[in-house]
């Protein structure tokens, strides 16, 4: 008789059958427990959110502060229904777990949206063994393949300094939550100082608070000159990107456009966009792989990429995978 999987797919999210609970949905249901605090892995209107406690108050910032939240630390133990779980750092943002979950003598880990390879800014992704590993496949394709942050940082610095010499406004266009504080972080020392969109503000007040600590920066204001939005490196979010806040510029702006899709020609957006720089949170191929090695797991399982490329390409090394939509564990 075959076992009941610990995680399957339920209302296109992934769902603990014995446990009675979902993980990262984006539905309103009434337990979901979530890897991190990004806009795709969580859903309003749930009874109750789970969570590390960073990511608890990201949740806050993003849902209100009414929800009903419990946090931990990562690597207490808790229990749902007979299932223990655990978070573990996945090194994706600030708060951002791998789920460990333990039941019937199985463990399953699901890594959330996870990086391999360690910046010197979030908590490093942690190896653990066990017995089902399921993993994104973002970046599950050879040709990802990530230079190191100061490696970027190096090209960046170079091109804010023609830019500037220029008389250009430079700006790097990354995500408010996660990306923009590590260019923060990169950066910050190295440049006569940043000027970032105040949507920023209360994503670094939570990274303060929970030690890490990003330099001063100023934030844009109505009425900046030209000059003054030049003499500093503006980070701004990639919505803003063709909207009537970007006339402030004067059209003296020069974009750069910071993520890992950079290496993808196709997935590159042209909307004025200047130059592109390779800066990821998730695991190019090579750290998926190293990961995927360390868990010493019998079974794979993908979700979420490329999947099927990726699966095909782990079977061609040996290893058991499974498509987690028809999956039934052994």
């Amino acid at each position: 008789m075959e076992s009941i999987p610990l995680i399957c797919i339920d209302r296109e999210s992934l769902f603990c059958p014995l446990g009675g609970f979902y993980m990262d949905s984006k539905h309103p249901i009434k337990i979901n427990v979530v890897s991190h605090a990004h806009g795709d892995h969580f859903g309003e209107g749930c009874d109750l959110y789970i969570c590390t406690k960073p990511t608890a108050a990201l949740l806050k910032v993003r849902l209100g502060s009414g929800i009903n939240v419990m946090a931990y630390d990562y690597y207490e133990s808790f229990d749902v229904n007979g299932v223990k779980l655990s978070f573990h750092p996945s090194g994706h943002i600030l708060g951002a777990a791998q789920i460990r979950l333990e039941a019937s003598g199985k463990v399953w880990v699901y890594t959330g949206d996870c990086k391999e390879m360690q910046d010197g800014f979030n908590h490093p992704m942690q190896s653990l063994r066990c017995d089902y590993y399921l993993t994104e496949s973002t970046f599950g394709l050879p040709r990802f393949k990530w230079p190191t942050p100061q490696e970027v940082c190096e090209d960046v610095l170079k091109w804010i300094e023609v830019k500037q010499k220029e008389g250009r406004v430079p700006i790097l266009v990354a995500y408010a939550l996660g990306k923009a504080q590590l260019i923060q972080h990169l950066l910050a020392a190295k440049t006569n100082g940043l000027l970032l969109y105040r949507g920023i503000k209360k994503y670094n007040e939570i990274y303060n608070k929970f030690g890490f600590s990003l330099p001063a920066s100023d934030y844009i204001k109505d009425g900046m000159s030209i000059e003054k939005l030049g003499a500093k490196v503006n980070i701004i979010p990639p919505h803003l990107l063709n909207t009537k806040w970007m006339l402030r510029y004067k059209n003296h702006q020069c974009l750069a456009y910071v993520s890992g899709w950079s290496q993808e020609s196709d997935k590159k957006m042209h909307l004025g966009i200047d130059r592109y720089f390779c800066l990821s949170d998730h695991s190019d191929y090579d750290g998926l792989c190293k990961m995927i090695h360390r868990s010493k797991a019998k079974e794979i399982l993908l979700h979420h990429g490329f999947t099927k490329e990726f699966s095909m390409d782990l079977r061609s090394k040996g290893y058991r995978v499974e498509d987690l939509r028809t999956y039934k564990a052994i």
